[in-house]
């Protein structure tokens, strides 16, 4: 192929244009090869300075899919958002004399870790007076899910025509509308060992599974309502359930 004067001017300018563009983070300012927009490293490239990132940028910054790699042998590969680590990824720790090399994947936000699912939860409600169903971690060590159910009206005060209302499940005389009660569970995957009740409040009703296995996938029934709950993460979770009745 001949190589013309005009071809090797446009090469030149290309490969300057290509190492003058802006890199926003430090340790990565020294050399950049790839694509550009206005200046910065835009799209794909690779940059390198006292760390090493190969992957995608805007703005001068990693974002999208890409690799950075630590000075000390440390990396990330995963995905990243105006320089932090977002989405999916993996994090590599190198072996050093005192310990072994390690990996944590999963899912990050701003850069942080948040578990190997992108939603430790999710629930289905199977059931129109289902008003609400709440999840939430209450702490990363343990093995326990609490389960609370109430109404909009149970355990208020109900009279008809004047009269006390009898309590059918206790045999005793009551004034108060009938709470919720859990009455089925259907464990679709993982298991508990033991379900402890207390149904002496008021106005809800609070069961409590010990030592879960995770991850668990169950159906609750509250007679003829149900909602269906995955928990995909170890911890003590809490479970609020209302019904609209």
């Amino acid at each position: 192929m001949k190589i013309t004067p005009l071809f090797l001017l446009l090469f030149s300018f290309s490969y300057l244009f290509a190492q003058n563009c802006e890199v926003k983070i430090d340790s990565l300012k020294g050399s950049y090869t790839g694509e550009c927009y206005k200046g910065m490293a835009n799209g794909n490239g690779t940059a390198v300075g006292i760390d090493i990132y190969a992957g995608n940028f805007k703005n001068g910054y990693p974002d999208g899919k890409g690799k950075y790699t630590w000075k000390n042998g440390n990396w990330y590969d995963g995905y990243w958002k105006k320089g932090l680590f977002e989405r999916e990824g993996t994090l590599h720790v190198a072996k050093t004399i005192t310990t072994d090399s390690s990996e944590l994947k999963g899912y990050w936000a701003k850069g942080k870790y948040i578990g190997n699912y992108k939603v430790p939860f999710s629930v289905d409600i199977l059931s129109n007076r289902i008003n609400e169903a709440n999840v939430r971690k209450s702490g990363k060590a343990g093995d326990d899910i609490i389960l609370t159910v109430k109404s909009i009206t149970g355990g208020g005060l109900t009279l008809i025509g004047g009269s006390i209302i009898k309590n059918d499940s206790s045999n005793t005389s009551s004034n108060t509308i009938a709470k919720p009660r859990l009455t089925d569970i259907q464990v679709l995957r993982g298991s508990y060992l033991n379900k402890f009740d207390d149904e002496y409040s008021p106005i809800s009703n609070r069961y409590t599974f010990k030592q879960v296995e995770f991850p668990i996938s169950f159906y609750l029934s509250f007679d003829s309502e149900r909602v269906k709950i995955d928990i995909y993460e170890k911890g003590n979770w809490v479970i609020d359930i209302k019904l609209d009745k």
